[in-house]
């Protein structure tokens, strides 16, 4: 299980990194929909109201994955390391990958907390 979770965390970056870079790009998108749409509205199109409110969505899910993967590089990187450590014998690592994985949408960090939660589990019992 200790293996597992040590592959669930590394694609786990990887899922995050992407996620990262979608979140760039949906907000230089919205952005840019925002902007066309606006000015749209302004020469008086009235579907362009549209691709502005699009481009307005597109900003706010563009932001969420951004602050949501730096967050979740940030401190599952410190989980990581903590566990690198061996010398702590704590689930807490293990649980913040969980939640952090839950706010970023990200599967494979929630499979590498639970893994090494059993991993753990298992250690404490020999």
């Amino acid at each position: 299980m200790k293996n597992a979770s040590k592959t669930m965390f590394n694609i786990g970056n990887i899922f995050t990194i992407v996620t990262l870079a979608l979140g760039a790009l949906f907000t230089v998108i919205g952005i840019i929909m925002a902007i066309v749409g606006g000015i749209g509205v302004a020469n008086g199109d009235d579907s362009a109201a549209a691709a502005a409110a699009a481009g307005g969505s597109l900003i706010g899910t563009g932001i969420y994955l951004l602050i949501a993967s730096i967050l979740c590089l940030i401190f599952v990187g410190k989980a990581k390391r903590e566990l690198a450590n061996e010398t702590t014998r704590r689930p807490a690592p293990f649980i913040v990958t969980i939640v952090f994985g839950a706010i970023d949408w990200n599967p494979f960090y929630i499979l590498a907390g639970i893994f090494g939660l059993i991993a753990e589990g298992q250690q404490g019992n020999n």
